[in-house]
């Protein structure tokens, strides 16, 4: 990654950073980035009223901005969805985005130590999926094609897709129990930042738990 003259110094891998500047790296992606995290500390000094924030961009767009509780040793690791943007090249930036030190009133010096940042890219099925590999020319056809004559019916009133980008995959769990199998389903989105910070509240779009065998251990 590059960074201005005078936006810092290298630390032990990482790089303190310290005036409002951008730090800039090229990546080339395999697939559509998904989430992004950064792992990075802070610190200040002076009357600051806000801790130091920290913000990435892609490709000139903000994908996420984090305000960065100060600490001598432990570091944060904020994480935000991304949306729309394609496999491929892409220019990627991070940075300090509230140092002060010369405001009138409530002057303050901050600075981040910022360890890295990580694009996260997922596919959303396997390679060899229905909904990525290539139906073989010489495919034979079922004999029966009634399902085909009904699915063609209920297309006609109303139109099927997939979500690749809107509302997050569904992502499901399971797991071998006394009980028999259980299966837990929640949204992409929120199980990244449940393992972000386990503590960030409510399970807003848990999807349920089934789990057979037992009474009383199907519910939603």
């Amino acid at each position: 990654m590059q960074w201005p003259d005078g936006s810092g110094r290298l630390y032990d891998g990482g790089y303190q950073n310290w005036t409002n500047s951008w730090g800039t790296a090229t990546v080339d992606l395999p697939l559509a980035p998904t989430g992004v995290r950064v792992r990075v500390r802070s610190a200040q000094r002076g009357s600051c009223r806000e801790d130091p924030q920290v913000a990435v961009r892609i490709d000139g767009t903000t994908v996420l901005t984090s305000f960065v509780a100060p600490s001598s040793t432990t570091y944060r690791e904020p994480i935000a969805d991304v949306k729309r943007i394609s496999a491929g090249v892409h220019r990627i930036e991070i940075g300090l985005r509230n140092n002060d030190p010369d405001d009138a009133l409530f002057p303050c010096s901050r600075w981040l130590y910022i360890d890295r940042v990580t694009v996260v890219g997922s596919r959303l099925f396997s390679a060899a999926s229905w909904r990525n590999a290539p139906l073989a020319s010489d495919a034979p056809l079922d004999a029966d094609q009634s399902a085909v004559a009904r699915l063609g019916q209920q297309l006609a009133s109303h139109p099927a897709w997939v979500n690749t980008r809107e509302w997050s995959a569904p992502i499901y769990i399971a797991q071998e129990t006394a009980c028999g199998p259980r299966v837990i389903g929640v949204e992409l989105g929120d199980l990244l930042k449940w393992l972000a910070d386990p503590s960030s509240g409510e399970n807003r779009h848990f999807l349920g738990m089934i789990s057979g065998g037992c009474p009383d251990q199907s519910r939603r």
